[in-house]
């Protein structure tokens, strides 16, 4: 037996609770429509979530965070995307998890030692991104579909967090962390009214700016005319030659349409691999992957779509493999038992899903589209039209996404490789 109830309180919060009766934990999620796309101070939205976790209005200290958290036996994280930052919390009880997740989230301290404090620990981790053997092809992938801003690592790199400032925290806390800019996701088998009732609690003195307009994110999605972006990768020598072929996609309208780009872009993946690599052995893996970018900002209903058939394989069958990744959506349209099968799989997991009892399923639910396109949360819904693809409509959905390819990209440590693309 479950129930749902979503709202959005006087203060703008958008509020989903979820009751389980078998759910023997409680998991808020807590999710700012505010990311790295949103800066003004690259890196800065990263950092902000860091601090976040040295101390709060209640917890002055990470100390007493913690202390408090062990009491509690709550576990605690966040993460932070392009277009969003989120921060969870699963503990026994509702009330003190709760806490801590609205605690972090909007009640920081962000304090000068905090962030000399943690200043150290994100250029660790900026520097795994920054000098990962792939990060010169995806940093050109990003931009050849979004432009420079989409290329920019959500950490930032070593040198912009080392120029990060107090004040810079402040301001993008200020100008992004609002009641209006949230969704709050409960899950737990206390009641929905209860539920709501312990949020509006927990979120009573929660600052809102209802005036605030949307951030414009300012990206140029996609070119209209196909172009070839040859890149070195000066890195690492010992990289593969990486290849890419993106098609422009129309961005989906209601969820309806969201599950069936989906489902097609599943079908791609596994027509991609099993075409390059079980029957032709041009690579190791060849992968689809359809590309979203969503900006709720504030209520601001920007979307850009992408689908994208990439491989990395050894510089000499490179330009065999990029003849080949192209003909992969006609391959695809020929493979009706493959898509078939897909459906049933997909089908399948939408059940199970439905029937999740662990922590995990709030964070699941966080990430819903429903939300967004139908302005409820219905999983009834949600396996309805699961069920209702058919064969046609996937053929049909890759026919439309691979219609307009927009760019091929080839980064390569061999300039030979690239030489040899060029003419």
């Amino acid at each position: 037996m479950s129930k749902s109830l979503l709202t959005t309180l006087d203060n703008g919060a958008k509020v989903l609770c979820l009751q389980r009766n078998n759910f023997h934990t409680s998991s808020v999620r807590i999710k700012i429509f505010a990311g790295s796309l949103h800066e003004t101070v690259p890196g800065s939205a990263h950092f902000f979530e860091h601090i976040a976790f040295q101390g709060t209005d209640d917890f002055p200290s990470q100390d007493i965070l913690e202390d408090y958290c062990e009491e509690n036996a709550i576990f605690k994280n966040a993460y932070t995307s392009k277009v969003e930052t989120v921060f969870f919390a699963d503990g026994l009880e509702l009330s003190p998890t709760l806490k801590v997740a609205t605690q972090i989230a909007y009640h920081p301290l962000i304090t000068r030692e905090s962030l000399e404090k943690e200043r150290a620990a994100v250029i660790d981790e900026a520097r795994g991104y920054q000098f990962a053997p792939g990060a010169d092809a995806m940093k050109e992938h990003l931009i050849a579909i979004g432009g420079e801003p989409c290329g920019n690592l959500i950490s930032g790199t070593i040198d912009e967090i080392e120029k990060i400032t107090h004040e810079d925290l402040l301001e993008f806390h200020s100008q992004q962390y609002h009641t209006n800019n949230t969704l709050i996701v409960v899950c737990s088998k206390e009641p929905v009214e209860r539920q709501l009732e312990l949020v509006t609690k927990a979120i009573k003195k929660t600052a809102t700016k209802k005036s605030v307009k949307s951030t414009s994110l300012g990206l140029t999605w996609l070119p209209e005319v196909n172009g070839l972006s040859l890149q070195n990768n000066k890195q690492d020598q010992q990289s593969q030659t990486y290849i890419s072929t993106v098609y422009k996609t129309p961005s989906p309208q209601t969820y309806d349409e969201f599950l069936r780009l989906t489902t097609a872009a599943i079908v791609l993946n596994k027509v991609a691999h099993k075409y390059l690599r079980q029957e032709l052995v041009l690579c190791y893996s060849a992968r689809t992957s359809l590309s979203t970018l969503i900006n709720q900002n504030y209520g601001a209903d920007e979307t850009h779509s992408a689908l994208y058939i990439y491989t990395y394989t050894s510089g000499e069958v490179a330009p065999k493999a990029l003849e080949e990744l192209l003909k992969v959506p006609s391959k695809a349209v020929e493979m009706k038992k493959l898509i078939e099968s897909i459906i049933q799989q997909s089908t399948y997991e939408a059940a199970v899903m439905l029937e999740e009892t662990t922590a995990s399923a709030a964070s699941n639910m966080v990430r819903s589209e429903q939300i967004r396109f139908d302005g409820e949360y219905n999983p009834d819904s949600f396996l309805k039209l699961v069920k209702r693809t058919t064969v046609d409509n996937v053929i049909e959905d890759i026919k439309s996404m691979t219609k307009t390819l927009s760019c091929t990209q080839i980064t390569s440590p061999d300039q030979s490789v690239l030489d040899s693309f060029k003419n």
